[in-house]
């Protein structure tokens, strides 16, 4: 007899009412289950992530490719890239093995594949990239609106992001791409430092 599967519920916050669903791994393949247990997403992936808001495509990892589905359980764009984030602000980061750009929610490539990372993708109109060792900042239409010259570059999470230059120095720079000296501009703004973190818990059952 199967020990009873153990999982911990990811909260997901509908318009009116909070709508609870839960990631689940059964014999070695990740789905959703509701409140009441029932199957929303069929456990066949080898990794799924639920997106920022209930109505968002979720992502899935079939023999090591990425896609998504839509919360209906339907597939939205078939597992084909090599690396994958979740959606935000309507795109996604891609990868094909060598680059990553943007998809749309039709899987249209939306900006091209010439970065050679993305920390997390959009927030507040614009995402962080990399090119080489050097990180910036881009718009929607992927044009550069703060050059790549810094070592790292964290996520607009408000108005202004933090981001790190070659020589070790914290700066907190606006969507403008200027330094903000001025700390109280910035104090009770949500800012991505080094020692943020995005966790999302599954507790796996028996395989």
């Amino acid at each position: 007899m199967r020990t009873p599967l153990i999982f911990i519920l990811f909260i997901v916050f509908g318009c009116n009412t909070p709508k609870r669903i839960a990631v689940v791994k059964t014999a070695g393949k990740f789905g959703c289950i509701d409140s009441k247990g029932n199957w929303i997403i069929t456990p066949r992936w080898d990794w799924l992530m639920l997106g920022e808001n209930p109505k968002d495509p979720i992502l899935v990892e079939k023999d090591s490719l990425f896609g998504f589905i839509s919360p209906d359980d339907d597939i939205l764009i078939s597992p084909r890239y090599n690396d994958a984030s979740i959606f935000y602000e309507g795109l996604a980061a891609v990868g094909n093995g060598s680059k990553k750009g943007f998809i749309n929610t039709r899987g249209d490539t939306v900006i091209s594949f010439r970065f050679d990372d993305i920390f997390l993708g959009f927030s507040n109109g614009l995402s962080d990239a990399r090119i080489n060792d050097s990180c910036g900042y881009i718009d929607r239409e992927g044009n550069v609106i703060i050059p790549f010259i810094y070592d790292v570059a964290y996520p607009f999470l408000s108005e202004y992001a933090e981001a790190r230059t070659f020589d070790g120095r914290e700066l907190v720079l606006d969507t403008k791409g200027r330094v903000i000296t001025d700390e109280t501009r910035y104090a009770n703004r949500k800012l991505w430092t080094r020692n943020s973190a995005d966790f999302r818990l599954v507790i796996e059952g028996p395989n």
